[in-house]
């Protein structure tokens, strides 16, 4: 009898992947911290051998999931090893996903973050393991703004998020206003959005673009220099010509920190 086929990804070493045995969590008193009687858990090691222990006493029962797994794109990263082989990377997506959908609540959700290099695998990857009727959407977020390339060829400036449903007929979405169009603020001209004016992301370092990094005068006649999250150099996003004109024109506003600086 001729076998039925399907349609698939298929990739070196599918289906070669070690079985992992059950897992148990064991609690570190000496990092635990406050209500005890919280289930709130902030696990350590590896991510595989963690869900392992979670699939116990948490299968079925958790409402939402979101991760951001290695882009697999050659970036260096201390905590992991972000530029494996492509049929490696799919096969190391494949047991997490498994799992991970396994814990979903029948109404729950699964959003998982990734850029072009492994979105088109990663979609066929997640309609195979979760159904492709469960496919709820694919977000498309702006990850940096701009128009100075980040690579050879063409700025890229989004990044996705696919969205999965354990069920798609028992997923619900709470309707919310359309304010796409809208700012984000409002005063007497209308509505309009804010941006910071320091560079994030790729390329947000002072030494990525020397001739970006000037002070500003504030109106308490400071001068403000651009500053990244752990506190080093950073870039503003626009040169000293532009960040003028914006100046001169009021289109800038200057937002104090919480601790007032």
């Amino acid at each position: 009898m001729e076998q039925k086929q399907k349609l698939e990804l298929t990739w070196i070493g599918k289906g070669d992947e070690p079985v992992i045995e059950p897992r148990i969590l064991i609690e570190n008193p000496n990092y635990s911290y406050g209500d005890p009687d919280s289930e709130n858990m902030l696990i350590h090691g590896d991510n595989l051998l963690a869900l392992k222990a979670l699939e116990q006493d948490y299968t079925g029962k958790v409402k939402c999931i979101y991760i951001d797994p290695p882009y697999n794109t050659g970036s260096a990263f201390e905590q992991y090893d972000d530029n494996l082989e492509h049929s490696i990377w799919l096969s190391l997506m494949r047991s997490r996903l498994d799992i991970l959908f396994r814990l979903l609540k029948e109404d729950g959700l699964i959003f998982i973050q990734i850029d072009d290099r492994e979105h088109a695998y990663l979609k066929v990857l997640c309609d195979e393991i979760m159904g492709r009727k469960n496919f709820i959407c694919n977000f498309i977020w702006e990850a940096r703004s701009g128009q100075g390339n980040t690579v050879n060829h063409i700025a890229e400036q989004h990044e996705y998020i696919l969205c999965y449903a354990k069920s798609s007929t028992n997923a619900k979405f709470k309707r919310i206003e359309n304010i796409a169009n809208s700012g984000n603020y409002v005063d007497e001209f209308g509505s309009y959005k804010r941006e910071q004016l320091r560079q994030w992301g790729q390329g947000d370092k002072k030494e990525d673009r020397p001739t970006m990094w000037y002070p500003v005068i504030s109106p308490e006649n400071t001068e403000i220099y651009p500053k990244r999250g752990d506190g080093s150099d950073g870039r503003w996003r626009c040169s000293k010509k532009m960040m003028k004109e914006l100046l001169e024109n009021n289109n800038v506003d200057f937002v104090k920190n919480e601790d007032g600086s």
